[in-house]
């Protein structure tokens, strides 16, 4: 592979930290995804830079004037393809860049994401699903199915029901260890079952019940 090429591979193992994602890009940070981004030879525009060290167009536009005053880019690599929104729609020549980027994660973590009900910080949960000891991918899915009907039980029934946590937070804790538990549906009073509409005959639902109810009771208080 020779000197060059080692030090691309480290570059690439570096992008894979787990905290390489989890916010605002260092200059450092800026240089290495620069590098790589030359050596795929992609066309990527500032505004897709932008959006993804989480700077600002100008800021962007500065660093890469000065990065190219200064030369820093690896030797034996092209100079850096970039091209402003305002030239040309640059989603044509990001497409490329985009589809590397999905290719790295494996087929059982995009299971996952696909079964997981949050979709946020994808890159962060992808670091912590590498990292951790997991049970089969099986057992993981159950848990999460198991988890879905129970937080859906608790909405039914009115009662707290917790919100979701960061798939990167779910995946660390493992939480498909935690237990779930049954909730049962409150019974609905007898006398309220089979109330029928005067006017057609049909059974009401227990909602609409209610909240006749409610006005039947308002009015007597008014009197």
């Amino acid at each position: 592979m020779g000197s060059h090429g080692n030090f691309i591979k480290l570059l690439l193992q570096a992008r894979k930290s787990r905290t390489w994602y989890t916010g605002k890009f260092s200059e450092a940070q800026a240089n290495v995804d620069l590098i790589l981004i030359q050596v795929s030879g992609v066309i990527i525009s500032e505004r897709a830079l932008s959006k993804k060290w989480q700077w600002s167009r100008n800021t962007v536009r500065r660093f890469l004037k000065m990065n190219q005053q200064m030369n820093q880019p690896v030797n034996h690599t092209k100079p850096l393809n970039t091209v402003s929104y305002e030239e040309k729609d640059a989603s044509e020549y990001t497409n490329k860049y985009t589809t590397k980027l999905k290719q790295e994660y494996t087929e059982k973590f995009l299971l996952f994401w696909e079964k997981y009900p949050v979709k946020k910080s994808k890159g962060a949960a992808f670091q912590a699903w590498q990292k951790n000891e997991k049970p089969t991918l099986e057992i993981i899915l159950q848990a999460i199915e198991s988890q879905i009907k129970e937080k859906t039980q608790l909405r039914i029934s009115n009662l707290f029901c917790p919100e979701w946590k960061y798939p990167s937070t779910w995946i660390n804790q493992r939480c498909w260890e935690d237990e779930v538990t049954e909730t049962k549906t409150p019974q609905t009073a007898p006398h309220l079952q089979e109330v029928k509409d005067m006017d057609t005959g049909e059974p009401m639902p227990i909602e609409e019940v209610q909240r006749r109810l409610g006005q039947l009771v308002d009015g007597m208080k008014k009197l």
